[in-house]
């Protein structure tokens, strides 16, 4: 049973001196694929001339059942499935804006296959209604990522505000629901304070984009919430703990010391989210929640990049060495 992540901080730092970020928003690629049903008005405008599924329409089915399309490189394979194949992912499709319908039915018309590559995201709380990148532009290195951090801190407002509404539409202890709308505070707080310090070194964070709230089913959003949750947000409290210990500027040391009691905070509320969400899943989704996870933790290892000098001196961030070593230690710890 993993421990508190508030009472793994003090020693995971004391295990390292620095570590990692992902520096660079790509951090690396990673190869995805999935089935999913369609309705028959999908399949319908789908199909070109000679009833076949167009390429481009494929493609567009795919990027509608992403939980943030946006970060799709590109689409590899697409194509109907064999007749007969069950979906492996069961999220409702999205809602039309213009009659609320979510397309639902007594069974999909067709299936689809989608395989597709896709940017690793390593800042911020991520949510299917999140659309835009955690980008920033600035003078200098440390000036951009400060405003890549104000952005991504920004949209995660968004993901808590989501999640809290997918948590009370799915019936989920009032206190989960509470829990994910004072994380969101959090969020507004983070980002005021990230913004003021990235604005005072010329740093600008790109504008946020946002989609409408999904209406997805309890495994959809246990695998997103094992992903963004109870990984990467480990991981973002571990990030900022260490930056409030190793950074030169004063400013940024401040900030982040804040920072990470609300993140360890955060994770904690991911892991009892994964624990009542596992309450209202099969077997075969809690492995396919677990492996969701697993992957996220390989995706984090193998996108960690060396920082510049410059944000490993005054913004605390740290060397792949040593970030190897902390997620050694959470692997242990918590992801275990």
């Amino acid at each position: 049973m993993s421990r508190p992540l508030s009472l793994l901080l003090p020693f995971l730092v004391s295990c390292v001196q620095s570590r990692t970020s992902c520096d660079d928003f790509k951090g690396g690629t990673f190869e995805n694929d999935t089935t999913f049903g369609i309705d028959q008005a999908e399949l319908d405008a789908a199909l070109g001339e000679d009833g076949e599924l167009t390429a481009d329409a494929c493609a567009e089915l795919c990027r509608s059942r992403h939980w943030m399309a946006d970060v799709i490189v590109s689409i590899d394979e697409c194509g109907l499935a064999p007749e007969g194949a069950d979906p492996t992912d069961t999220t409702a499709p999205p809602t039309d804006p213009a009659t609320g319908d979510t397309g639902g039915g007594a069974g999909p018309a067709a299936v689809v296959y989608c395989a597709w590559t896709e940017n690793a995201v390593c800042e911020g709380r991520a949510h299917q209604a999140v659309t835009s990148r955690p980008e920033g532009v600035g003078p200098d290195a440390v000036a951009a990522w400060l405003a890549r951090a104000a952005h991504a801190e920004a949209a995660s407002v968004k993901a808590f505000v989501s999640l809290a509404a997918e948590l009370e539409r799915l019936d989920a202890p009032a206190e989960l629901v509470a829990r994910a709308r004072s994380a969101a505070r959090d969020e507004v707080r983070h980002a005021r304070i990230l913004g003021r310090i990235a604005g005072s070194r010329g740093g600008v964070p790109t504008p946020l984009s946002f989609g409408p709230t999904p209406q997805r089913s309890a495994v959809a959003l246990a695998v997103e919430n094992a992903v963004e949750g109870c990984v990467r947000e480990t991981w973002a409290a571990m990030v900022a703990h260490h930056q409030a210990v190793a950074a030169t500027d004063p400013e940024v040391r401040s900030a982040f010391a804040a920072i990470a009691v609300d993140e360890a905070r955060h994770g904690e509320l991911a892991q009892a989210i994964d624990a009542w969400l596992t309450t209202r899943l099969s077997a075969a989704e809690v492995r396919e929640v677990e492996e969701a996870r697993f992957a996220a933790v390989a995706r984090l290892l193998g996108g960690l990049e060396e920082p510049e000098p410059a944000l490993k001196r005054v913004a605390g961030l740290p060397s792949v060495e040593v970030a190897r070593h902390l997620a050694g230690a959470l692997l242990e710890a918590v992801w275990a």
